[in-house]
């Protein structure tokens, strides 16, 4: 059949594997719930070590990377499918189907709480900064990848948010306030210095992202 009738035809979860759909679908749920878990335990079930501030410190910058991959995860989900749900507790799921635009909004949410934590830590903060640095592989650290500073996170939402006006409306619909939206955020953005994240290829299939047989988004949460 036509690639239509046969995208339509695999669209369930009978065809496992063969359903294009569930390799976007599966891995962005799967970060979220994960995401759900660690932010409902943080302040109650983890133990840290240090000093009152540093134990402040260190749950401020795990929230803000938990509620910046939520909103990475719904940015994706609502960029790639039309409908999607909204998951805000781990170990549940609903059925009330929203459009993709409600994903978008709820991505901008997250991004928008890891913001307002970020702009509470100072950009030289060593607890910040060993901790982000544990976050990162070390073969994402090399050229432009590297340990992003508080402001150069919030420099990567405002970029994300921008991009996600752009892509998810035909140019013809966007509005005025669209694309100012869009340039105001684009304006508070990542800059030519900042660090980013980046994702590399290694020899090493344990630490290799694009795995031998499958991108190791899916294949980690099977």
């Amino acid at each position: 059949g036509s690639q239509i009738q046969e995208l339509n035809t695999r669209n369930a979860r009978d065809y496992g594997a063969d359903n294009v759909q569930a390799f976007e679908w599966y891995p962005g749920y799967s970060l979220i719930q994960h995401c759900n878990l660690m932010l409902s335990v943080l302040n109650e079930e983890v133990e840290f070590i240090g000093t009152p501030e540093v134990v402040e410190m260190k749950v401020k910058t795990y929230q803000a990377w938990f509620y910046f991959w939520k909103g990475f995860g719904y940015s994706r989900l609502g960029s790639i499918y039309s409908q999607g749900l909204i998951v805000d507790e781990y170990g549940y799921t609903n059925s009330n189907y929203l459009p993709n635009t409600a994903l978008i909004d709820e991505a901008a949410r997250n991004f928008n709480l890891a913001i307002d934590i970020l702009k509470t830590i100072a950009d030289n903060d060593g607890t910040y900064a060993t901790i982000f640095d544990a976050l990162i592989p070390a073969h994402f650290k090399v050229g432009n990848g590297g340990v992003l500073t508080p402001s150069m996170m919030i420099h990567t939402m405002n970029t994300y948010m921008a991009r996600n006006i752009l892509v998810n409306k035909y140019a013809a619909d966007l509005t005025t306030a669209d694309l100012n939206a869009i340039e105001e955020l684009a304006n508070e953005g990542i800059t030519a210095s900042d660090k980013i994240f980046t994702i590399r290829s290694t020899a090493d299939d344990n630490k290799c992202l694009v795995y031998t047989t499958a991108w190791s988004g899916y294949r980690l949460n099977l």
